[in-house]
This record gives C-alpha cells, sequence and structure tokens, in this order.
C-alpha cells in the first residue's frame, strides 16, 4: 500500500505514530498560545474588549473544520498524510501571514454602528483569523479519527500541550513583542508538517513537499517584512507617536510584560489634573504620562518640591484631607504619584500606596525618585491586590483615616462602556465594606469619578455605600454620607459614624474655595445647596441636579424604584457579579434611541451590547455549519439516534467546560490575586489535568458508562464544595506565603480538571460504536457550542452572577453523563433483542 522507500515498515509505523504524537502537541501548544497572544496583542492596539474576540473567532475555527471534515471525510479518510501534512503547512502560513494583513484593513471597531462598510472589513478580518483556528482544528480532528484507537491518549497530549501553550507566552512576553511570538508560532507547523513528508506516498509527497516548501519562503518573508503594529487612533499613544515624529514627544522609558506594554512619555502638550478645578492657582507642572498598552494610566509631575505640586489642592480629592489632621493615609489601586503627593502636601503622617500590577509598583519605588518624587519612612508601597490587602489589613487590625480609591478616578464617558465585562472586586458591595472595616471611628472613604449625564457611576456608588452600611449594622446610612462635585468630577465620602455638625460645617466650609457644589449631606434641602455654582441637568421642572435627586432617593428612600426605571442598570454588583462599569439596560437602550437616534448609541454603555453583537455573530454563522455537518455526514449507515447522541453529548460538554473555564478566571482571582497569574493557572492547571483525564480513560475498561457517571458525580460534589466553602478560604488564605496559595489554587483548579478531562474521549468511544464518520460530527458540535457558550458565559455572569454558570456547568456535565449510560442501556437491550 505505502512506498516507504527503504525503511522498515515497523519503522515507517513508528514514524508515523511520531507525526501524531508531535502534531497533537504542536497544534495544542499553538491553538492555545495563540489565543493568549492574540489577546495582548488586541489590548495593545485596540481596546481590549477587542480580546473578547480572540476565544469566539477560534472555537467558531476549530467548531467549522468539523463541518468541512464531514463533506471532505471519504477523501481525508484515504489520503489523510496529505490532507494533515497540508493543514500543516497551511496553518503555518495563515499564522505567518494573518497579523500583517487584519493591520492593513482600515478598521474601526467603535465605528461600525455608523459606517457600513465597517461591517465589511470587520468579517474580513475575522475571517483571516479564522483560518488559523480552522486549519488547527482540521489537523487536531483528523489525526484522532486516523489514529481513532489512540484518541484519549492524543487527546490527553493535545490538552496538556495546549496548558503548557498557555504558561508559554506569559514567560516570553517578558522579552518579546506580541506579534512576533504570534508569528513565530507558525514555525510549530513547520515541524509537524516535516515529519509527515516521510509518511506520505511518493505521489501525495510531492505535493506536500511543494505547499510545506511554499509556507516556509511565505513565512521568511514575513519575518523580514518592515511593518510594525500601530495603535488605533484613540489611544493616547497614537498622539504621543505623531508628536515624537514632529520632534514635540520623547520616550523615556518602556518595558514589555505579559500584563501589558509600559511606556513613559514626555511632551510639553501634556497637562494632565485629575478634575482640577477653575480656582486652581497655579498651571499643571511639567510631567510625564505613563501608558499601559497605549492608554494613559498615570502621571509623574517634573518637581524637585511639593509646592510645585500646588495645583492638586484644587482637586476634589483635597476635600477629605482638609478634614481629618495629619491623617493615615491608604491608597487602594493607584497607578502613579500624584495622590501620594496630595497626601504629603496635607501633611498626613503615613502614607500606605497598595499597587496591583508589578510594573506599575516599580515605577513607584524606583523611577518616580529620578523625577523628584521621594519617599520618607512614613510610606509603604505593597503590590498587592486591594481586596486581599483589605483581608490581610483586617486580619492584623490596621486602621486609616482616609482610604482613597484612586482607580476610580477617570473620565469615564471617553470609554463608552467598554470595560462593561472587567471584573472589579474593590468596587462591589462586599469590597466597600471590607475598605470601611479598617476605617478609624472617624476615618473617611473617598472616591472621585467624573460626571455623567445621565448619571450612572455615582448612583452606584451611593447604593453600593447604603448596601455596605446596612451590612454592618447601620439602619440610617443617609447620616453616613457626604456628596459634592465641580464641574468635571463628583466627591463621594463614605464613614463609618454618622457625620457630625462640626464635620458638615467643615465640609460645607471648604467647597466654595475649590468651586464645588454640595449635592448631599444629612438633613439636606434643595433650598440650602441653591443657586449652583457649576450648573449641571436635573430632573424636567426642578433646579437641583440628577446628582441631589439621586442622591436623596437612593440613601432616604426605597432605591428600588430609581433601579427598576433608570435609563442605566445601576443596581448594586456583589463578588457575585463583579462588574462594576456594566450599566447597560435593555429599557434604557430603547429611551436613548427614541431621543437622540444612532447617533446617540454610545451613550447606551456597549460593553455589553458588543459581547451580545459577538455572540449573536458567532452564532447566526455556526448554526448553519452545524446543520450542513448534520445534512451531510454520518453516512447511511449511521443511525439517527447516534447523529442524535453526537450533537447533544458533545453540545452539552462543549457548554460545560467553556462555561466552567469563564466563570473561573473570575472565581479564583479572589485568591490568586493578580488577573494574569489567575489566568495561567486555570487555563494550566484545567487543561493539563483534563488531559491527565483524558488519558485515564484508554486505560479504562468497556463499562465506560459507569466511568462517566463516576466523573459526573465528582464534579457536581466538588463544585458544590467549592460554592459554599471557598469563598470562606478566601480571609485565612490571605494570610500565607503567595505561592503556598498559588499552589492550593492550582490544586483547586486540578481536581474537577481531571474528571472533566474523561468526557471528550468517552464521547468519541461512543460514536465510533456507530463508525468513524460520526467523528466529524462530534468535533464540530462540541465547537460551536463551544463558540455560543463563551460569549453567553460572559453574558450571564454579568446578568446574573458567577454562580449561575456553576449551576449550570453541573446540569449539562449531569445531562451528557445520564444520556450516556440510558443511551447505552436502552442500545444494549435492543442488540439483545435482535441476537437470534
Amino acid at each position: 500500500m505505502y512506498s516507504v522507500q527503504g525503511l522498515g515498515f515497523s519503522l515507517f509505523l513508528f514514524v508515523r505514530k511520531l507525526a501524531s504524537l508531535i502534531t497533537m502537541f504542536c497544534i495544542g501548544f499553538s491553538l492555545i498560545a495563540e489565543q493568549v497572544i492574540l489577546m495582548r496583542f488586541f489590548s495593545e492596539t485596540k481596546h481590549h474588549h477587542i480580546a473578547f474576540f480572540v476565544i469566539g473567532i477560534a472555537l467558531l475555527g476549530i467548531g467549522a473544520s468539523g463541518t468541512i471534515l464531514t463533506l471532505l471525510h471519504r477523501s481525508v479518510f484515504r489520503h489523510p498524510e496529505l490532507w494533515i501534512g497540508g493543514g500543516l503547512s497551511l496553518f503555518a502560513l495563515t499564522t505567518a501571514a494573518s497579523l500583517p494583513l487584519i493591520e492593513s484593513l482600515p478598521i474601526d471597531f467603535l465605528y461600525f454602528i455608523y459606517d457600513p462598510i465597517q461591517i465589511i472589513y470587520i468579517f474580513i478580518y475575522i475571517f483571516i483569523l479564522f483560518l488559523i483556528f480552522f486549519f488547527g482544528g482540521f489537523i487536531t480532528a483528523s489525526v484522532l479519527e486516523l489514529f481513532s484507537q489512540d484518541a484519549p491518549l492524543l487527546y490527553g497530549i493535545n490538552l496538556i500541550a495546549g496548558g503548557i501553550g498557555g504558561l508559554a507566552p506569559l514567560l516570553l512576553l517578558n522579552w518579546f513583542p506580541s506579534h512576533f511570538l504570534f508569528q513565530a508560532m507558525s514555525g510549530l507547523g513547520i515541524l509537524g508538517g516535516l515529519f509527515w513528508i516521510l509518511t506520505v506516498t511518493p505521489r501525495d509527497g510531492d505535493l506536500i513537499k511543494r505547499l510545506w516548501v511554499s509556507s516556509l519562503l511565505v513565512i521568511l518573508v514575513v519575518a523580514f517584512l518592515p511593518w510594525e503594529p500601530r495603535p488605533a487612533y484613540y489611544k493616547l499613544l497614537y498622539t504621543l507617536q505623531k508628536l515624537q515624529e514632529e520632534g514635540l514627544a520623547k520616550k523615556v522609558w518602556e518595558k514589555r510584560s505579559p500584563r501589558g506594554t509600559y511606556l513613559m512619555y514626555e511632551a510639553p502638550t501634556l497637562h494632565y489634573t485629575p478634575f482640577a478645578g477653575l480656582k486652581a492657582a497655579s498651571p499643571p507642572p511639567p510631567q510625564i504620562s505613563i501608558l499601559k498598552d497605549g492608554e494613559r494610566v498615570g502621571t509623574i509631575y517634573r518637581i524637585t518640591s511639593l509646592k510645585e505640586a500646588e495645583i492638586l489642592d484644587s482637586t476634589p480629592q483635597s476635600v477629605p484631607y482638609r478634614m481629618v489632621h495629619r491623617p493615615k493615609v491608604l491608597i487602594l489601586d493607584e497607578t502613579s504619584g500624584l495622590n501620594f503627593l496630595l497626601a504629603k502636601r496635607f501633611n498626613a503622617s503615613s502614607v500606605t500606596i497598595v499597587v496591583s500590577d508589578p510594573i506599575l509598583a516599580e515605577i513607584l519605588t524606583e523611577k518616580l525618585q529620578i523625577y523628584g518624587i521621594f519617599f520618607d519612612e512614613g510610606t509603604e508601597i505593597i503590590c498587592e491586590e486591594p481586596r486581599l490587602f483589605l483581608e490581610r489589613a483586617k486580619m492584623e487590625d490596621r486602621r486609616f483615616d482616609i482610604i482613597h480609591i484612586a482607580s476610580t478616578e477617570s473620565l469615564p464617558a471617553t470609554t463608552s462602556g467598554l470595560l462593561a465585562p472587567r471584573e472589579n472586586f474593590l468596587l462591589t458591595v462586599e469590597g466597600v465594606r471590607e475598605t470601611l472595616s479598617i476605617l478609624t471611628e472617624e476615618g473617611i472613604l473617598s472616591v472621585s469619578r467624573g460626571l455623567q449625564t445621565p448619571p450612572r457611576d455615582s448612583f452606584r456608588f451611593l447604593i453600593l455605600a447604603k448596601q455596605a452600611l446596612k451590612q454592618r449594622g447601620v439602619k440610617d446610612p443617609e447620616n453616613y454620607v457626604l456628596l459634592a462635585r465641580n464641574y468635571l468630577a463628583f466627591l463621594l465620602l463614605i464613614g463609618i459614624a454618622p457625620v457630625s455638625t462640626q464635620r458638615k460645617q467643615r465640609f460645607l466650609s471648604v467647597l466654595p474655595g475649590l468651586g464645588m457644589d454640595p449635592e448631599y449631606y444629612p438633613g439636606v434641602r434643595a433650598e440650602e445647596i441653591l443657586p449652583y455654582r457649576n450648573r449641571v441637568p436635573g430632573p424636567p421642572g426642578q433646579p437641583y441636579s440628577y446628582y441631589h435627586w439621586g442622591a436623596k432617593t437612593i440613601l432616604e428612600g426605597d432605591p428600588k424604584a430609581l433601579i427598576d426605571q433608570w435609563v442605566y442598570d445601576v443596581s448594586p454588583v456583589t463578588d457575585q457579579r463583579p462588574y462594576f462599569h456594566n450599566f447597560f439596560s435593555w429599557r434604557g437602550l430603547g429611551q436613548i434611541y427614541s431621543q437622540l437616534g444612532v447617533e446617540g448609541i454610545r451613550k447606551a454603555e456597549l460593553g455589553y451590547l458588543i459581547v451580545i453583537i459577538t455572540g449573536f455573530c458567532m452564532g447566526i454563522i455556526a448554526l448553519p455549519l452545524l446543520l450542513l455537518a448534520l445534512s451531510r455526514g454520518g453516512g447511511r449507515s449511521s443511525p439517527s439516534a447516534g447523529r442524535l447522541y453526537a450533537v447533544v453529548y458533545f453540545t452539552c460538554i462543549g457548554f460545560a467546560f467553556l462555561f466552567l473555564e469563564i466563570s473561573w478566571l473570575a472565581f479564583f482571582r479572589r485568591i490568586v490575586g493578580d488577573p494574569f497569574l489567575t489566568v495561567t493557572i486555570v487555563l494550566t492547571g484545567l487543561l493539563v489535568s483534563a488531559g491527565v483525564g483524558s488519558m485515564r480513560v484508554g486505560t479504562a475498561g468497556s463499562r465506560l458508562e459507569f466511568l462517566i457517571l463516576k466523573a459526573a458525580f465528582w464534579i457536581l460534589l466538588i463544585l458544590l464544595l467549592y460554592e459554599t466553602v471557598v469563598p470562606y478560604l478566601v480571609f485565612p488564605l490571605a494570610q500565607i506565603h503567595p505561592l503556598i496559595r498559588y499552589g492550593i489554587a492550582l490544586a483547586l483548579v486540578a481536581l474537577p480538571g481531571y474528571w472533566m478531562g474523561v468526557f471528550f474521549p468517552i464521547g468519541l468511544r461512543m460514536v465510533q460504536r456507530h463508525g468513524h464518520s460520526l467523528l466529524p460530527i462530534a468535533w464540530a458540535s462540541n465547537g460551536f457550542a463551544s463558540v455560543i457558550a463563551s460569549p453567553l458565559a460572559q453574558l450571564l455572569a454579568m446578568s446574573y452572577g458567577f454562580h449561575w454558570l456553576f449551576l449550570l456547568t453541573g446540569i449539562f456535565y449531569l445531562i451528557a453523563a445520564l444520556y450516556t449510560f440510558f443511551y447505552q442501556v436502552i442500545r444494549g437491550i435492543l442488540l439483545e433483542k435482535r441476537s437470534p
């Protein structure tokens, strides 16, 4: 059958088997690594939310490969080496050429609502990236079918390689740019293709060799192309690079990290001081902007003394410092040195700065001293997630007079709601409650945020404050809150003791000098705060603002009516649903569209809507492809029951796996702390343990239906324990060494991951009993289910919380297990009846 060109047949079989193992490892490694690297690339060049497309595109490509494999099943089965080797070459080719191609498209993800041509560009953009994962999925499915007797081993290796692939970029991104690493992944396709050249027939060999050589030449050409990715025009880096080309800006520092690309730029045109009022006595000093992935995250003043930072005295953030003498200050989630300078200008007795990002912590500890900012003995910089610090500070009984949440200081109108899918465990009811727990009796929690019309951030903050105070046992939370604003931002002050008459008078006395208006204090009446210095919109026919109306409604009444009727979703967010920036409301979308038309859609907070549009687009592409696979696949010899089993079973486990993976990326952040380490631990732990579980199936006996019931039982039990017990472990785990904490998180991920890994190979064994022709249908069903599950999981988490994802994960695995068990029992009974 084969001409092995002098090789013994046994050696030929060995090389063929070796090629399959290497291929499954290379493709498994590449597909996961490329998703991680693409997310990093999109965060650097576009908005971070565009990274959400990556998972959907990858799964769509993998699912579509099952449909095409169904249509080409006979040809692939006759010449598997040709199709697999050719697929590897095309995988390498598309990986190398995709980024230069998509960067050449004039695409604008924020303008697609207004310009129909952008929809065409988006589809071309998606299709180019889709091809990479299509070829990767096609190769994987083909190898699994060709070596079906070794499917548990091969699939296990594929998963373990994926776990390693999720870890490797997080190490390599410290030294290499994301676009370089992505194109380097093409080398794995070339390596896999080389092995298949040794196993093909002479007739097929010429074609595959030409493909292999052509792909190699294209990769080499692309490697030397003089192209560099450019940031989107709406990023500050785009503007600074243009100024740099004109000699008006200078890059003074750069560092790469898996968390982002960090830059420091100086330019005479930079004049950023958060929310400084019009009564500022001096202009901003010369400054340097700190950028992360092209967006400003902080500012450094180039000064030689604190006097040169006088403009900070005119900011709303200075109000609490005017109300507390020589306070002990805690700055949570700091990204620059401005809040430290403000605290020192008001003679803070000590300043504790908590930074969640290690690179920003390095900037604070090393770079600021170069530009004239020196830390004294009363200054402490801690690199830790704010919520973990709060847990530890509570255990150590630390108390602070002023706690300032620095991460809220931005102009939210510029984000168009694109932060909606991002979790923030500090800005939840539990986060605010834990922050209040480490205040002194007369302490103040200070929050400032840019104004919005209509308001939403301020309303949600007020609701969080009320809920957190009530959880502390406060019966009259309206007596614990102060609210003021200037023409740029609002300032919310919360205490754990009622606002005294002296504090209220002090609060009201400092506002005129800062050009600020009071909006709420205990016992406030509208006529007392009018007329405004800075007018903003308010309820129709009323002289006061929405900020005053909202504070009175929320704090002194029942906020339920406001939550139900407001144009935005301002309901309280919790640790189960930690999406503070998600304000999207279907009710509000209709109101905004009726009043402002298409031009006002951006006011509808697009982050949630983008997730919906992504899922819808992926779904309308995936469903026809799945129906095509069902109509053309399986062969006449395969009964309809076999097809139904393949679709139902692999759809269930596709939904279950993605639901759990996405929910755990947030769930384990509470334990691990660092979001990027969380991604590494979850992806690596889940895939490697699932790979081990898959290999376990290869050594199991013939009664697989009992093994799958056992797996479902353990998964349900473990998820129930995690949901009920793990939240109570966060507090004690915060006290132990980080490496031990990471190890515990990895073990918690791996325990159910092992049992999750047995489902896929058991399903393959079941469908193979009806013939190999059902495998592409199973592959397509699993892939397309995962396509829909990715955005659906995000929507469910944002709308209802992670516990729903946990519940649905258990339900889907239980359905798959019970369906398999009863399907096998019924099938066995029917076979017995047919036997003579």
